[in-house]
């Protein structure tokens, strides 16, 4: 039994269970049985219950993420502890000593860092000499996450120090430009191949689906695109599920009106269980550029829904275009596709894609490339 020390950096104001967290999830599900998990969380969070209630041994103590706080000279004159080395001296000092006690009496084998946004893991393992694994699952930049603190390259050379590195696909690998040695491309678990369904009665309905609904994820891109798909004559609509702020809430209200397609937009409250809407969806949209791997995008090839996605990112790793999904590089391409799948019988290329998924995305087949990666850095 390898016993594994897992680290999120979370926010006590994160109020809802995300992509990254169902993801360290899945992965500790895959392994059941040949690993112990722990858990280190930052602060105390929705994620944080979520694990306490699964059974699964989780700890809390104070350590700094890597994204730059928004506060400016003032703000830090004002309050200097907020200085970057200030916060690492105050919070992650402190957890070094923390985490070694937790090592000495649990007889944790590895740390496994479940996101770019600490740097923890790289501290314990330069200063304790534990092993460390980290697994990089999304991009960043500043308009999805903000601006990195002493900068991207220094990141990435701390990255490429680590024992191993797991990253999401081939492209987020490259967005980030790791070494090639030790590091290994695994796309994420995201559903039991039991969970695959297939609704062939569609309802005419779009789905975009994200945990927040923001313009980084292509909110606005996926109202001109339906407004150009000439979708909403034939009785289509658009349904946004995920939460979002008032000023986004306007921005898309405005758009639509431009395009003559206000009146045939939903919007739903983020939900955690979304297979009913991707079940029953005749096709989700998907138009961010710089998705790490698109947890939303796998999830609808388990569940019988055809995608239609930007080709970019860690989406060319999954979707071939005509095959298990569509691809688009324009708004105008993408407003073309809608029609398409929308008008014409999409059965074929939801079986392949489903075929797609439970060979490469199940929890089945995670666990034993995860391990492989496991005993790689322990022998």
């Amino acid at each position: 039994m390898i016993k594994v020390l897992f680290i999120r950096h979370d926010w006590s104001s994160c109020n809802n269970f995300g992509g990254d967290a169902r993801s360290l999830l899945d992965l500790i599900k895959s392994v059941e049985g040949e690993v112990e998990p722990y858990v280190l969380f930052s602060e105390p969070s929705t994620t944080y219950d979520v694990f306490i209630k699964r059974g699964i041994k989780c700890y809390l103590h104070s350590f700094t993420g890597v994204v730059k706080s928004a506060h400016g000279w003032i703000h830090l004159l004002l309050h200097p502890w907020r200085a970057y080395w200030c916060k690492w001296l105050r919070f992650d000092l402190p957890c070094v000593w923390f985490v070694k006690r937790i090592i000495k009496e649990e007889g944790i084998d590895l740390i496994h860092t479940n996101t770019y946004d600490s740097t923890l893991g790289w501290t314990l393992q330069h200063l304790l000499g534990v092993k460390h694994v980290w697994h990089i699952r999304e991009y960043a930049d500043s308009a999805h996450y903000g601006e990195i603190t002493g900068g991207r390259k220094r990141l990435v050379r701390k990255m490429d120090s680590a024992d191993a590195r797991i990253v999401s696909s081939n492209p987020c690998r490259l967005f980030w430009n790791l070494k090639k040695e030790n590091t290994w491309a695994i796309w994420n678990a995201i559903r039991s191949v039991d969970d695959c369904c297939y609704e062939r009665n569609k309802q005419p309905y779009i789905l975009f689906c994200s945990n927040w609904l923001t313009e980084g994820k292509g909110a606005l891109k996926a109202v001109r695109s339906f407004g150009m798909s000439g979708l909403v004559k034939m009785g289509f609509r658009l349904r946004f599920v995920g939460n979002r702020l008032d000023s986004m809430y306007q921005a898309i209200v405005s758009l639509a009106k431009e395009y003559d397609c206000a009146d045939s937009i939903d919007f739903l409250p983020y939900q955690e269980n979304v297979e009913s809407q991707f079940r029953n969806a005749t096709a989700f949209l998907q138009p961010s550029v710089n998705e790490g791997m698109g947890r939303t995008l796998a999830e609808a090839m388990f569940y019988g829904c055809p995608v239609v996605a930007h080709a970019s990112g860690g989406t060319l790793d999954l979707v071939e275009h005509g095959k298990t999904g569509w691809l688009f590089n324009t708004e105008e391409e993408c407003a073309e596709l809608l029609r398409k799948v929308c008008t014409s019988n999409q059965e074929s290329l939801i079986l392949k894609a489903q075929e797609f998924a439970k060979s490469n995305l199940s929890i089945e087949s995670y666990g034993p490339k995860v391990l492989s990666v496991y005993h790689a850095v322990l022998d």
